[in-house]
């Protein structure tokens, strides 16, 4: 039996004339039968399960949906808190998407982490079991100009970013200082230091004091109005894999 705690199931109840049958989950069985024909009876006991919940970032207070009442009639509960079940019991938890400003990040059953993002996790109680969920400590996204701007026909380029750097945001990528009613291209990559093997920033041999600072890893068009502005609506995508990447902007 070890450290194990048993608690009591049901009742088993076997008769010469009806067999074997399951007796209901009172503990107190009456056997209006006795001395009528023999019979069997036999209490069932099944182990009790522990499901330990947490949380981190914050670590309390976080509203967990709990799919099964235990075994004391307990279900949703806010963390840290403990429910115990009848062995073999299958309990599902549901994480909030958000705590304060900080996003979900995932599950951490019996210390094995689960998928990013996944707010659903399974817990099948044949055992004591520790669920963790896990939230990003939040931390406000940034943009910061870098590289020179090139000179032209309608004074120095200007690249601005507008908006909050961070999942589920919309960004403005400005730019000014361009030539009016032109072609505009946003060039966008994820290093600022090598583009296909060769250094950055890159000179442009047909436009002196101009440099390619970002690898063109994809680009957007798009045209600029008649005093040289152009705009483009950057989403990002509400996925906190996404949450500490680096995007440069040209």
């Amino acid at each position: 039996m070890g450290d194990t705690t048993y608690v009591f199931d049901h009742w088993d109840y076997r008769t010469t004339a009806a067999g074997s049958f399951r007796g209901h989950s009172d503990r107190r069985f009456p056997l209006d039968d006795v001395g009528v024909e023999e019979c069997t009876v036999r209490a069932q006991y099944v182990a009790r399960r522990e499901l330990y919940v947490f949380s981190t970032n914050p670590t309390g207070g976080v509203p967990i949906v709990v799919s099964a009442s235990d075994m004391n009639g307990a279900q949703n509960g806010a963390t840290q808190f403990t429910r115990a079940y009848r062995d073999g019991t299958s309990v599902t938890l549901t994480a909030p998407a958000t705590m304060g400003a900080n996003p979900f990040k995932r599950w951490r059953l019996n210390g094995v982490e689960r998928a990013l993002g996944l707010r659903t996790l399974s817990v099948p109680m044949n055992g004591t079991g520790t669920a963790i969920a896990d939230f990003y400590m939040h931390t406000a996204g940034s943009a910061t100009s870098f590289g020179v701007g090139c000179a032209g026909s309608n004074g120095t380029d200007v690249h601005m970013v507008v908006g909050i750097s961070q999942i589920g945001q919309v960004l403005q990528l400005a730019l000014t200082g361009g030539l009016p009613n032109a072609p505009a291209f946003l060039m966008l990559g994820r290093s600022r230091s090598a583009w296909n093997g060769a250094p950055l920033p890159m000179a442009i041999g047909t436009a002196p004091g101009c440099f390619v600072n970002v690898a063109l890893d994809t680009s957007l068009a798009t045209a600029t109005d008649g005093l040289g502005r152009a705009t483009v609506l950057f989403p990002i995508p509400n996925d906190p894999s996404s949450i500490g990447r680096h995007i440069y902007s040209q």
